[in-house]
Formats: structure tokens, sequence, C-alpha cells
């Protein structure tokens, strides 16, 4: 948990120029005490069960990962374009268009699949949960892909100065000389 607490610091001078945290700041933090409120009702659980008390850690574990998820996927649509948080795929880091398409899909389908996933958990059912949680996630990576080949045969792609990239000149040479 103190490790989260010091990435929620380091990420966003960690940022590179125009991927910067600072765009979605009050989501970053939501996000950053979601992942930290996860990680402390896991080690509750943990130590719950580690005083002796009746819990079927199974269910508790499967349980709050799914509600995580769904939390999660709540702020996923809020979120823009950084290399921390969220589906970073090529295709979706390559162009904004598809890094907001993809994020407003999948914060549908992690909703929906943590919300399964959790009444999966409640019924014991833990393989139905795992698969309602790969789902979402496999279905926003092949998105991710089918949109940009998508926009790409359209000739929709913003090139690097659309970004405000420049592209490099091939005649000169890397040191300026």
């Amino acid at each position: 948990m103190a490790m989260v607490m010091l990435l929620t610091w380091i990420f966003p001078w960690l940022s590179p120029k125009r991927f910067e945290i600072d765009s979605f700041w009050p989501t970053y933090h939501w996000v950053m005490l979601l992942l930290f409120g996860m990680m402390t009702y896991l080690y509750g659980a943990m130590l719950w069960a580690a005083c002796g008390r009746p819990i079927d850690m199974g269910r508790a574990i499967s349980s709050g990962i799914c509600l995580f998820t769904a939390l999660f996927g709540n702020l996923m649509g809020k979120l823009r374009r950084n290399f921390y948080i969220g589906i970073r795929t090529p295709w979706t880091l390559a162009s904004e268009r598809v890094w907001y398409a993809t994020h407003r899909f999948a914060a549908k389908t992690f909703v929906a699949g943590g919300l399964v996933g959790l009444a999966f958990s409640f019924f014991g059912l833990f393989i139905g949960a795992v698969f309602a949680l790969l789902v979402p996630a496999l279905a926003a990576l092949i998105y991710s892909l089918v949109y940009y080949k998508q926009l790409e045969r359209r000739g929709e792609i913003e090139d690097g100065l659309a970004t405000g990239m420049e592209k490099p000149d091939p005649h000169s040479h890397p040191s300026g000389a």
C-alpha cells in the first residue's frame, strides 16, 4: 500500500510531455484511491482469516476484485491518454481518437463485467467471475485494434503534428550539427 501511495506521487512527475496526468488530475486521484481501497479491503480480509475468523477467502477476494473492476469502469471514460492507467495498447497510445472511443467502450463493458462477476462470486462461481472480468478486457483490446484499422483505412488517423509532436527532418543530424 505504501508503494501505491508512492506511485501516486511519482507517476505525474514521470509522465512525458503531451501525456501528462494533469489533464485528468481528479480522475487520477479517484483511481489511485480506488486502488488503495481495494488493497486495504484485501489486506483486511487476509488479516480477518489470519485471526482465525470464518471467511470464504475465494468469495471475498473475487468479490473485491469484481467490485473494483465495476467502479474502475465507471471512471474509465474520464481517463486521458497516459502511460500508466487505462487500456494502453499501441493503437490507443497512437491516436487520441482511438483512446477516447476505446475508453468509452471499456467503461461500459468493465462496469457490466464487474457486476456480472460480482454476481458469479456471490454464488461461488469463481470461473464465471474470472471470465466476466477477462471478456471486457479482451473486448477493449480488440475494439481498439479494429477501430484504429478502420480509421487508418479511411485516412483519418492523425499524424504527429495533430498532437503537437514534430516530425523529424530526415536530412538533419540527430545532434543538430
